[in-house]
């Protein structure tokens, strides 16, 4: 199974659809659940899904919908065994049947309040609604069974997801429920909690229930997290049970800082009190990520200013993958935020940076590089370079080029996908016979998400 879910990954459209339905009819089979066997099952319908370009899912549509849920053939994903969950995300446009209408019901009818199993269930509906898909009367019964017969945004149900996902969902009035939302998140005593700071970050940057901290929060809330360091290490407790945790917690302190609380704190709190506590954070705990917080001082402390020039200049070239990536989107973000010719010798080391072809961060280099140039950052030299050094990248990614145990080998398809956007984007106002090329024959490409990059 698991050998046929790696064939089918590079399979034509038509050949993956026949393996996609040919999944999804044996999962009535009670070996498919075996904990075992449920990871390889778990494969070949992904695997087979991602195979199929967007303009067909539209063929498969039905076969996902029916996909019996994990509660549905009670398995507990919590304890490591896997169980698929198809969706496509584009709905074709709703007919009359009753087989649909009946199997939208069941669906809705596995969620309840205060039941995480729910996100199973709201997994499969989110791309429903956000479509139009569902009929009026589906919509008001999924209402009911989320709120109940009179809504209360007092007390949040417990569904699976985060809390600023309850948005999506209908309800009788919506910015109540933003406002109820943004307390939970803005005034949580949990700061130090990975499922209170995405709420956060996703309420500060969603375009249709935006909702800001106060000024008095937003403080709050940048002194708290600047404290945050990491536990001392202890032998008594293996690594893989703390360190991997508070690494990621890390890391979401730094985005929340960087896009929902920095950007607010108001000129008065953009003081050199609070420059030295990020300072503290960033150097103590070596939170690398938190680098585009230094913008937001950038323009007041010279010490802000030469951080950001320093360890972006430096990042480009690091073996470490997460400086790298980070000075990638601190320059990007400073550029958005402030355009100035200080920044004009750093976009040219990062496009220097895709010249040497160094495996480390490249993805995120030629997306950052992509992004620039659509904004109009780049310089004429800069854009003369990618058209040379897009398509030799792209030749030396080439599978058969590639050492299978190298660390290129891991990044090599969003290497090559990143590769055609750029191509593409640079493509649209300019004519360069090598661009035009590799965009050719990324469409025989045989991964997936190099074909539809």
């Amino acid at each position: 199974m698991e050998a046929l879910a790696r064939f089918v990954i590079r399979a034509e459209p038509d050949m993956a659809i026949q393996v996609f339905k040919w999944g999804c009819s044996i999962a009535i089979i009670d070996e498919m659940r075996d904990f075992w066997l449920s990871k390889l099952y778990s494969h070949l319908i992904e695997y087979s899904l991602l195979a199929i370009p967007d303009n067909r899912k539209s063929e498969i549509f039905e076969d996902a919908l029916l996909f019996p849920l994990a509660t549905e053939v009670n398995i507990d994903n919590d304890f490591g065994q896997r169980w698929p969950n198809p969706v496509v995300e584009l709905p074709p446009v709703r007919n009359d049947s009753l087989k649909i209408s009946s199997r939208l019901d069941e669906i809705i009818n596995n969620i309840s309040p205060n039941n995480e199993d729910s996100v199973h269930a709201l997994i499969k509906l989110f791309p429903l609604i956000e479509s139009g898909y569902l009929k009026p009367s589906e919509l008001e019964k999924l209402r009911k069974v989320v709120w109940g017969s009179k809504e209360n945004y007092s007390i949040l149900p417990t569904l699976g997801i985060f809390n600023h996902a309850l948005l999506h969902l209908p309800s009788n009035d919506k910015k109540s429920l933003a406002l109820a939302i943004k307390k939970y998140s803005f005034e949580s005593s949990d700061l130090y909690e990975i499922q209170t700071l995405i709420p956060i970050r996703n309420l500060v940057l969603n375009e249709e229930y935006k909702e800001l901290p106060t000024k008095k929060q937003t403080s709050k809330i940048f002194n708290t997290l600047t404290t945050w360091r990491f536990t001392p290490k202890s032998t008594d407790i293996p690594n893989f049970f703390s360190g991997n945790t508070e690494e990621r917690l890390a890391k979401e302190i730094a985005f929340t800082l960087n896009e929902a609380i920095t950007p607010y704190l108001g000129k008065s709190k953009l003081n050199e009190a609070n420059l030295n506590k990020l300072i503290g954070f960033y150097q103590e705990t070596e939170t690398f990520e938190v680098l585009s917080s230094f913008i937001y001082f950038s323009k007041k402390f010279d010490m802000a200013f030469d951080t950001l020039m320093k360890d972006i200049r430096e990042g480009f070239y690091k073996e470490d993958i997460r400086k790298v990536v980070s000075s990638a989107n601190a320059l990007l973000n400073w550029c958005k935020f402030d355009f100035n010719d200080a920044l004009k010798p750093l976009i040219s080391k990062l496009i220097y940076s895709i010249n040497l072809s160094r495996t480390n961060g490249l993805t995120t280099l030629i997306y950052t590089a992509n992004k620039l140039y659509s904004l109009e950052y780049l310089s004429n030299e800069n854009i003369s370079t990618l058209f040379e050094v897009v398509p030799i990248i792209f030749d030396g990614t080439a599978y058969e080029n590639v050492n299978p145990t190298s660390h290129l080998a891991i990044n090599v398809t969003s290497v090559r996908s990143e590769c055609i956007k750029l191509a593409r984007e640079l493509l649209k106002n300019n004519s360069n016979s090598e661009l035009k090329r590799i965009t050719e024959e990324a469409k025989i490409d045989p991964l997936p998400e190099v074909r539809f990059a």
